[in-house]
């Protein structure tokens, strides 16, 4: 489970998920969107989801097979 709270009210249009997997003090392997293209991929997850100042928005975070992104999902609690 991932938490986040919200410092203004705002609507939470989605979330970007993605790994990293670090094989030695050298080598890092990243699929997130700030990093150089890869096969790998991300994903990224519409909520649309309506959120007041202070409240906690708590996402269900999911990875079936972590080499597969379609197998991934994401739901708000």
């Amino acid at each position: 489970m991932v938490e986040r709270t919200a410092s203004a009210d705002a609507i939470v249009d989605g979330c970007c998920i993605w790994f990293e997997a670090h094989f030695d003090d050298e080598t890092m392997l990243s699929t997130s969107p700030l990093a150089p293209v890869t096969s790998w991929g991300n994903r990224v997850f519409r909520l649309d989801q309506e959120v007041a100042q202070g409240e906690t928005l708590r996402l269900d975070v999911r990875l079936g097979q972590l080499v597969e992104p379609s197998t991934w999902d994401v739901t708000t609690l």
